[in-house]
């Protein structure tokens, strides 16, 4: 496991124990791949509205619909 992949990875794993046990939310998840990301320097939030959003949803970027 790489510092590129470690924020993913530890997301995907927390999400698979919380699926088969129900007790780790998908938001804890999320926060903790934020966090990771934040600590190996993979994420950088401009704004206090980006780091709510990546807190919330693990990452930084909009998702865009096309």
């Amino acid at each position: 496991m790489n510092k590129a992949h470690a924020g993913k990875t530890v997301a995907d794993t927390l999400t698979v124990l919380g699926e088969a046990t129900g007790m780790v939310p998908k938001t804890i998840a999320n926060a903790a791949r934020f966090g990771i990301d934040l600590v190996n320097k993979q994420t950088h939030p401009k704004s206090v509205g980006e780091v709510f959003r990546g807190v919330t949803r693990g990452t930084t970027k909009l998702r865009v619909e096309k």
